[in-house]
């Protein structure tokens, strides 16, 4: 039985692959380090809404097939009502959406399209079965970190 050896090089990555062993890949440069934006982001909200009378939740699951908002602010009964709100925050209501972009990432028209998607799924979700809560219960936010250029070139697709 002869050994059988298949080398890759691709992008500074050697993979190596012998019969009957399984993928072995060798990388010569470090992995990059990734920074999780959407964390940072959420776990920044939920820092400042602490002991207030919101709740924030992130990553949370829209749908049976995994589909999750980015951040959610809830209004609650107990804590204490927040002073001051961040740049933009004026206006919270009762279910707050939020979809982030951050330095990679394009807010877009899909972008809109989907955090919309999102509010229609997540009022589903929180209304009683008999009357779905009023739109004024809501509001929507699209929160980017780079001028939204995508967005604005494309104002005729609404």
């Amino acid at each position: 039985m002869r050994n059988l050896e298949i080398r890759f090089l691709k992008k500074n990555r050697i993979s190596c692959l012998k019969k009957g062993d399984i993928i072995q890949t060798m990388s010569e440069t470090p992995p990059k380090k990734i920074i999780k934006w959407h964390d940072l982001f959420g776990l920044n909200l939920k820092d400042f809404f602490k002991d207030s009378n919101f709740e924030v939740k992130t990553e949370q699951n829209m749908s049976l097939k995994a589909q999750y908002v980015d951040v959610l602010i809830i209004s609650k009964s107990d804590g204490k009502p927040l002073e001051k709100l961040p740049d933009g925050f004026e206006f919270l209501r009762d279910h707050n959406i939020l979809t982030y972009k951050s330095l990679n990432q394009s807010l877009d028209q899909w972008t809109i399209i989907e955090v919309l998607g999102h509010y229609v799924s997540y009022r589903k979700m929180v209304s009683p079965k008999e009357k779905l809560l009023p739109p004024s219960k809501f509001q929507v936010y699209a929160v980017c970190t780079k001028y939204p250029q995508k967005l604005y070139s494309r104002l005729k697709f609404f």
